[in-house]
């Protein structure tokens, strides 16, 4: 041992050997020689960070994305379904009818676009706030107009043109406006969902009274209780994603039971509007429908799930300027 540690580096470790270094690679298993291995504590191999990591703000963007497909989707199915319902009666639970709205192309083409747009609303649901889905799906009577102009017997005037133009731009304004939590905690208040809920459905249950008592017109009534369902699906969706995010005993079933409510509602709206397309023009029923949805979307997302509103004066003014643009459209 003596020995071995009188020994020169250079005799124990051929890398420290000019000669050897000039002759090109060792090869150190050939040689039989053993390189002595350093065993520091304090030097801890850290796992590489891969270059690209999600960010919130990358999930927002897919969200949105996935917002502006499901609005085409939509919309596009809502123009076939009016194309269809042309030579239909009105939609009723009896078989016969049922049968005859299946045996239809054009309504089932829809009906399958309708379906899917929906799916790509919950998707988009789970990526980014209702208060930026909503409103991207708001952008319908831009593109209702477009379709229906080649699509259907509806001739637009130039009155409904700009009045899709200001829906679009507001719409479009509300996504703008929309600002994120900060990363801080999100509360959800129960009680206040639950409020929101009861006045919601009641506002729904009233226009359908108000039309069985000819104070509304058909288009109206269909165009309120579809636009109610469909804000409270889009809501119903974020609470069962809000609710899993906590540590009560509900948190496992609360995603379940969030797409359950928002599949019931999604399917009720549908049959309303439905029946607003059958006698409505589609540009009307979509433009109304959308219109309360996003309000009741913007409002139950504002007081029941503490989404933000612009922290700065511009943010807040340009806000309302958009929810202006949408209120003069839809009149």
């Amino acid at each position: 041992m003596d020995d071995v540690a009188a020994l020169p580096l250079a005799a124990i470790d051929p890398l420290n050997d000019p000669n050897v270094q000039n002759q090109g690679p060792v090869n150190l298993a050939a040689s039989g020689t053993t390189l002595p291995v350093q065993n520091n504590s304090s030097q801890v191999l850290q796992p590489a960070i891969p270059a690209a990591v999600i960010q919130p703000g990358s999930s927002r963007q897919l969200g949105s994305i996935l917002a502006i497909a499901a609005a085409l989707s939509v919309n596009v199915g809502k123009v076939c379904q009016k194309r269809g319902t042309q030579d239909l009666p009105l939609l009723q639970c009896n078989s016969t009818v049922l049968r005859m709205y299946v045996a239809n192309y054009w309504w089932l083409l829809g009906f399958a676009m309708d379906v899917g747009g929906a799916l790509l609303t919950l998707t988009a649901l789970a990526m980014a706030p209702v208060s930026v889905v909503q409103p991207i799906l708001g952008c319908g009577p831009g593109i209702v107009a477009v379709f229906s102009y080649f699509l259907t017997s509806d001739r637009l005037r130039t009155s409904d043109w700009a009045a899709s133009g200001l829906c679009v731009l507001g719409t479009i304004g509300v996504g703008l406006t929309s600002v994120d939590s900060g990363g801080g905690p999100e509360e959800m208040f129960v009680s206040v969902a639950v409020l929101l809920l009861l006045f919601f459905m009641l506002s729904a249950t009233g226009s359908e009274m108000m039309y069985r008592s000819r104070l509304l017109p058909l288009e109206v009534a269909s165009s309120v209780s579809a636009g109610v369902c469909f804000g409270l699906s889009a809501c119903s969706t974020r609470c069962g994603m809000k609710l899993a995010a906590g540590n009560g005993a509900a948190a496992p079933l609360a995603p379940l039971l969030g797409v359950a409510g928002s599949l019931v509602l999604t399917s009720t709206g549908f049959v309303a509007q439905t029946r607003g397309l059958k006698d409505g023009r589609a540009l009307s029923v979509v433009t109304y429908s959308n219109l309360i949805a996003l309000l009741v979307a913007v409002i139950f997302g504002l007081l029941a799930l503490s989404e933000p509103l612009p922290q700065t004066a511009t943010g807040l003014a340009g806000r309302v300027v958009a929810l202006s643009l949408l209120a003069g459209g839809s009149y």
